[in-house]
């Protein structure tokens, strides 16, 4: 088996079994499919047209076809990047080290899910924009962006919810244009940016409704504006969505890229246009507000950072108001990055990528195979995922509501999504803010934990085994555990089993048929004493062993799946 990073996100598992719903049933779902919590509330697959395309792929490839795809995509996003870059004119040495430091930047969030549409949809819809913008409304680019456009983001609508994305980079373009009508003095540039600005106003009103064409009509819309702007409390409590951790080292590339462009726009010739400045604000704000949108700021900032970068190469060489070693600098970066641009118009490096692409291909169709033996057997991450306490639990045939992290109800739900009715997964929009806390409350062992387990009647849980969680699980009178290795431990609740012996687990569910059986509730004082011997144990184990990663100590905090690289947003 080869585990692989893009699979380091559980979520890919609960993708890939909604499009089988989808392509099961016919239609896509309007409720809760996966949860025993939420069962039967409304919930927005707005993704489902992605699903139903990794569901595709999986049938036919498998995991490897999964994984391939993810990887494809972004190399093919980064590589567009670099061409177009250099295609419009920019250094192709600094368009080569920015697109590499973008890439390893991006890599945060590189994971098999349905926002790697968006990366690449990102991308071209800002070059249709630039191209638009550089070309003039009465382009031949212009016409063909004024239902292209809209075509666009009428299926990018139903594959993933950062479809916004794309309106919001018509409304810059459209400010951008009409700051520049309002302030220039230039009668035929007034004249152009105020053609351009009723261009983008109009294409986005269009692209606006082509958005309704989604299963769900204006309620998606509405849902996102509820779950994201009004009602975003819950999106503290999940790390993808938090500010980066400037300490993690793909972050770093990041934090590269921002001081880059304080430098080379501070000494750029040119000063920066209105549109430039909305996207450099816009995307500078969003990329420190929330890790999961660095990707996307990369995708668009970094193509502005190559433009002023050449303007510096260029007019550092001719400028006799600088020193003549710093002429001689800029003159050598720029010849050497044209012998590049020489070199590789000898060479037709696509046909040896192209040829890559298609071996690839040809492999993950047979199952990874050439010949009798297995090159390729991606899966998910056995060192990372409850691979063994799942087969443990399958073999025992455990019943009754389940609690685990949110790092691995995706996996239990892509291993079989009628057996494993999970507490929380990765749609936190549908969950709410209210149970987002009660989770978290939960996770982090707060003083009403054990009323959580008690109103959710929580039979058995699953839950990392350095985790505080699982020691004080272990040490508490009402839970025994059923399973235990050095990833996941399981536990029931004692006396429900029959059997102090796991061999001999009774296979009958904790809840039976009686409707009024609860949770014995402990007083406040018990709480607290088990949340204090809990963090005496955890202490206990640090300073004996020095073994416990400090990752699964800080895991009930945390959305730790969402973190790339661990990883993300």
């Amino acid at each position: 088996m080869n585990p692989s990073a893009v699979l380091n996100d559980s979520d890919t598992g609960w993708h890939i079994r909604t499009g089988d719903y989808i392509l099961s049933t016919g239609k896509v779902p309007m409720t809760d499919l996966y949860s025993h919590t939420m069962e039967g509330k409304p919930w927005f697959a707005w993704e489902w047209l992605a699903e139903v395309f990794m569901s595709l792929v999986h049938k036919v490839a498998g995991l490897n076809g999964v994984v391939f795809w993810a990887n494809l995509t972004f190399a093919v996003t980064f590589t567009l990047l670099f061409a177009w870059m250099v295609k419009r004119g920019g250094n192709l040495l600094a368009a080569l080290v920015l697109s590499r430091l973008a890439g390893f930047a991006a890599a945060l969030h590189w994971l098999a899910r349905p926002h790697l549409f968006t990366m690449i949809l990102v991308l071209v819809w800002y070059i249709v924009l630039e191209e638009v913008q550089a070309q003039g409304r009465t382009s031949s680019i212009a016409r063909k962006a004024r239902w292209l456009l809209p075509l666009m983001i009428a299926v990018w609508s139903n594959l993933h919810g950062a479809f916004v994305i794309g309106e919001i980079l018509l409304w810059i373009y459209c400010l951008g244009n009409f700051l520049t009508y309002l302030v220039s003095n230039d009668g035929q540039q007034r004249a152009e940016a105020g053609g351009l600005a009723r261009f983008f106003g109009w294409v986005s009103v269009a692209c606006l409704l082509a958005t309704l064409l989604n299963p769900y009509g204006v309620r998606l819309h509405l849902h996102i504006i509820q779950s994201f702007l009004t009602s975003s409390g819950w999106l503290h409590a999940i790390t993808e969505h938090g500010s980066p951790n400037f300490h993690m080292g793909v972050v770093r590339c990041f934090e590269a890229l921002l001081l880059a462009g304080l430098v080379v726009f501070s000494v750029s010739w040119k000063r920066l246009s209105f549109i430039e400045l909305g996207l450099l604000g816009f995307w500078t704000h969003m990329g420190l507000y929330s890790v999961r949108h660095i990707p996307l700021y990369v995708i668009v900032v970094v193509p502005i950072l190559v433009r002023h970068c050449t303007i510096v190469l260029e007019a550092g060489e001719t400028d006799r108001k600088v020193q003549s070693w710093v002429q001689k600098v800029a003159a050598a970066i720029n010849r050497y990055s044209q012998n590049l641009v020489q070199i590789e118009k000898r060479f037709d490096t696509a046909s040896y990528a192209k040829f890559a692409v298609l071996v690839m291909i040809g492999l993950c169709l047979n199952g990874g195979r050439v010949g009798s033996h297995r090159l390729l057997d991606f899966n998910f991450d056995e060192s990372r995922f409850p691979i063994k306490a799942s087969e443990f639990v399958e073999r025992q045939d455990l019943k009754g509501n389940l609690f685990t992290s949110d790092l691995w109800a995706g996996y239990l739900i892509y291993r079989d999504p009628r057996r494993y009715k999970v507490f929380f997964d990765g749609r936190s929009d549908m969950y709410g803010e209210s149970f987002v806390k009660e989770y978290s409350d939960l996770s982090a062992l707060n003083f009403n934990w054990k009323d959580v387990l008690a109103k959710y009647r929580i039979a058995w849980m699953m839950v990392p085994a350095n985790s505080s969680l699982a020691t004080v699980l272990g040490e508490s009178p009402e839970w025994e555990s059923a399973y235990s290795d050095s990833i996941a431990r399981v536990f029931t609740r004692r006396g429900e089993t029959g059997s102090e012996k796991v061999g001999s687990f009774d296979h009958r569910s904790p809840m039976g048929t009686d409707a009024s059986w609860q949770f014995p509730r402990s007083t406040g004082a018990s709480h607290g004493f088990d949340c204090l011997w809990g963090t005496l144990r955890v202490q206990t184990l640090q300073t004996a062993s020095r073994t416990i990663p400090t990752d699964i100590l800080l895991w009930p905090a945390r959305r730790s799946s969402k973190m790339m690289g661990n990883s993300s947003a």
